[in-house]
């Protein structure tokens, strides 16, 4: 229905001429039963139709768990679904954004969402000077700066200088966990976050089982972060 030919684009161009459709919202495979390709959302508004000067996109084909053999969408996908529709949020555009009516028009009124968003991530790229020499790359614990803007100090507190490009671990592989739950900036902010919380719980966080940070869940739906693994080979 987003582009296909013949009497179902008149149908679209119809649809998009008019301003009916405000947004599209992409979803993962093998959600449903009886077809594994990947299902959409449109939503169909015709108030203030007619000011509506293009169609919010989200690609939210990436966020899901697996759940026997179907794919399943957890709470805090829904969530992030919600939240980032209803707030027009176009900070990562490879997850969302507004598209013009123009650009589509340009599309010949396409609206398959891969057009518009390019939500393939980058390329894991191995550092062969880091495998030969040992190191953790800076790279790719430069990649991680949202965590860092919380903690700033948390960085040196974990990682020391090797070499120009790369780190070593400052602490022992096994005092990387207490390490973070226990440095002052991470207890402050844990500390924010409960006094924000209905119960008021100040007890240690507790990790979810399905939901993982949004930087990490778009990155991959089943592994870890490549600068995990590093960190844990470096410490060997």
């Amino acid at each position: 229905m987003l582009f296909r030919g013949n009497a179902e684009a008149d149908i679209r161009r119809s649809l998009i001429r008019k301003g009916y459709i405000t947004g599209i919202i992409g979803l993962p495979a093998n959600l449903f039963y009886g077809t594994g390709i990947p299902a959409c959302i449109i939503l169909i508004d015709k108030e203030n139709a007619q000011s509506r000067k293009g169609i919010f996109m989200l690609d939210a084909s990436s966020g899901f768990m697996k759940d026997g053999p179907k794919n399943r969408l957890r709470d805090c996908d829904i969530h992030q679904i919600v939240d980032v529709f209803n707030r027009r949020d176009e900070s990562d555009p490879k997850y969302a954004r507004m598209v013009g009516i123009e650009e589509i028009e340009k599309n010949d009124f396409n609206l398959n969402i891969p057009r518009y968003i390019d939500s393939q991530q980058v390329e894991d790229i191995q550092d062969i000077e880091g495998h030969l020499k040992g190191g953790i790359p800076s790279a790719d614990v430069d990649a991680l700066q949202a965590y860092w803007k919380v903690c700033p100090q948390l960085r040196q507190t974990l990682f020391s200088a090797n070499r120009p490009g790369y780190l070593d671990l400052a602490v022992a592989k096994q005092a990387i966990k207490p390490g973070i739950y226990e440095h002052p900036e991470f207890v402050t902010f844990i500390g924010g976050m409960n006094a924000l919380s209905p119960t008021g719980n100040s007890a240690a966080p507790k990790r979810s089982r399905t939901c993982k940070p949004a930087a990490i869940r778009r990155s991959s739906s089943t592994t870890s972060p490549k600068t995990c693994s590093r960190i844990m080979r470096t410490s060997r």
